[in-house]
Formats: structure tokens, sequence, C-alpha cells
């Protein structure tokens, strides 16, 4: 018997590249959402898949009953007209 995915990924430290906005023409997102085309990039944002399921639900995944609860272990910055901002993630 395989164990379950989420089992595998349990106390599995992660760096992602994390980009934001529209990128597909046909989106679920609301239209006034990135409207402007522009994109919020979030390098090297670490991560900490957890032991315990997530209580949320995502509809778009469909059957999602071994979704995990994902820490974050920084908060990763990016460049603005106002110079270094950093990002809070919950």
């Amino acid at each position: 018997v395989l164990p379950r995915p989420s089992i595998l990924l349990t106390n599995t430290k992660c760096r992602i590249d994390l980009t934001i906005g529209r990128i597909f023409p046909r989106t679920s997102m609301p239209k006034q959402w990135a409207a402007s085309g522009a994109k919020l990039v979030l390098p090297k944002l670490d991560v900490l898949f957890g032991e315990a399921l997530s209580s949320e639900r995502e509809r778009l995944i469909g059957r999602n009953d071994h979704l995990m609860q994902v820490q974050p272990l920084n908060e990763p910055t990016f460049v603005s007209f106002r110079g270094q901002e950093m990002v809070e993630v919950e």
C-alpha cells in the first residue's frame, strides 16, 4: 500500500517563486483583479509543508482531501518605486 501523497511532503521545506497576476485571457479571476496587466513577482518564498491537512477548500482543484497546511518561513521582498518592500504572507 502506498502512503498518501501528503505523507510524503510532511516536514518538507521548499523555495518557490510566486507570480501573481493575470496570465490567461480566460481565467476564473474577477475581471477587476490584475486588470492593468501588472504582475507581482515574489521570489524566494520559503515554505514548510506541515503535518495537518488544510481546512481550506479550493473549488478549482477539485477533490482536495489531501491538501496540506503550508507555513511560510520568510517574507519575500520586491522593488517598487518606493524601494524594497516586504510582503506579509499568511
